[in-house]
């Protein structure tokens, strides 16, 4: 029998919104990382049959995941090795579980924590969490990363291989261990966050599920570890960023800008979960990346009571998250501030001292330049950085907005 020809449409769909759960949820019954992702593809290979004879299930996540581990127990019992496999996987049964064993209440989290182990290089340990943990495609991290898709996957495969050969057991890290972990942890996460909100109005549900699936991870790690300030940061952070979304488009979904969105529409049960957070987080001395950026929306949301932003602040946040951390994202950021509060001039010579090769890809940059060349008058050069930055939109409301303006 033929398939339904929407039925690899479904199933796209399912799994984007569920993959990262899925093969947490199996490996945390598992142990095994590979294993389990070669369950999946099963489950998902047997749906394409079984769906297409007789429907898909109304819960399509629950079927997979009782398929998958079907497939592991059966893989189990061929080998005739379940004991020893689960005292080699590190997955002990409930009456032989340590009372001292660290309790992470959400399986996602906890398979994050588990694939940031030292063993894998730094450089590619946001992204191997992205992809297994949370389920990202890898043409998504790419764009996360300014990379090309090709030189993700190589980068994905070469993590993948490095815990195979070191020979990681999935076990739940002590606390010592979850404190050195824990950065890469919150960049997974804020980058699984980045790659939904920029999609939130593309796929519509799917994708957004994927941004507040980020919101409930950051506030499962800030109750976590709640002595963990980045934590917090990251908590606040994310939560002010979803408090806008029904401020950022109008009637026809076109984009609005920060600027010019009605603050009466930002969502007030957010904005005081994101101020309640970012005061948690400053009771520890110091700073750190997602505190500032925290600060920098918290900055933003004063608006609400002042009617403008102090770019001032704001700038001074902005220098301190760059010496923090040099992200393209925060030397644009960083270059807008500088624009509103020392005028356009100033937001050029800022953009000018970012590297060429980092910007090529970011579709940010040409905005904020355009903006700055139309307050110059200079109306031809703003155009081509207008054409450079629609050209790297996806968004349909971006593009309308981005149209709209070399209009003007």
């Amino acid at each position: 029998m033929s398939e339904r020809p929407d039925l690899n449409a479904d199933l796209d769909r399912v799994m984007r919104r569920s993959y990262g759960k899925l093969l947490a949820l199996l490996v945390a019954y598992s142990g095994d990382l590979d294993a389990s992702e070669d369950a999946l593809s099963a489950a998902l290979l047997r749906a394409l049959d079984v769906w297409a004879r007789g429907g898909a299930p109304d819960n399509p996540e629950g079927w997979l995941l009782v398929t998958a581990r079907r497939r592991l127990l059966d893989d189990k019992r061929r080998a005739s090795r379940h004991r020893s496999l689960l005292r080699k996987m590190g997955t002990p049964s409930d009456a032989d579980a340590s009372e001292s064993e660290v309790q992470i209440p959400d399986e996602r989290l906890r398979l994050l924590f588990l694939c940031a182990h030292p063993s894998v290089d730094a450089n590619a340990r946001a992204p191997l969490l992205l992809r297994h943990a949370l389920g990202l495609e890898s043409d998504r991290i790419a764009g996360r990363f300014l990379c090309s898709p090709d030189a993700m996957r190589q980068r994905l495969s070469r993590a993948t291989r490095s815990i195979r050969d070191a020979g990681v057991r999935f076990e739940v890290p002590g606390f010592d261990e979850l404190a050195e972990r824990v950065g890469c942890v919150l960049d997974a996460v804020y980058g699984a966050f980045g790659a939904a909100h920029d999609e939130l109005h593309l796929e519509g549900a799917v994708i957004e599920t994927g941004a507040t699936d980020a919101l409930e991870l950051a506030r499962a790690c800030a109750e976590l570890m709640p002595d963990e300030a980045e934590a917090h940061g990251l908590r606040s952070l994310i939560a002010a960023c979803l408090s806008r979304r029904a401020a950022q488009r109008d009637e026809r979904g076109v984009f609005i800008p920060l600027d010019g969105q009605d603050t009466g529409r930002w969502d007030r049960a957010l904005l005081d979960e994101a101020e309640a957070s970012l005061r948690r987080a400053s009771l520890t001395p110091g700073a750190g990346p997602y505190r500032v950026e925290a600060a920098i929306q918290s900055a933003h949301a004063y608006r609400r009571l002042s009617g403008s932003d102090n770019w001032a602040d704001i700038v001074d946040l902005y220098d301190l998250l760059v010496r923090l951390r040099p992200s393209v994202g925060a030397l644009v950021g960083r270059a807008a501030a500088i624009g509103e509060h020392l005028g356009p001039d100033a937001a050029i010579r800022a953009l000018d001292e970012i590297p060429v090769a980092r910007v090529t890809r970011y579709q940010p940059y040409f905005a904020v330049r355009a903006h700055a060349l139309q307050r110059l008058g200079d109306r031809d050069a703003s155009a081509r950085a207008l054409r450079s930055a629609i050209g790297l939109t996806a968004d349909a409301g971006v593009r309308a907005y981005l149209l709209d303006a070399v209009r003007a």
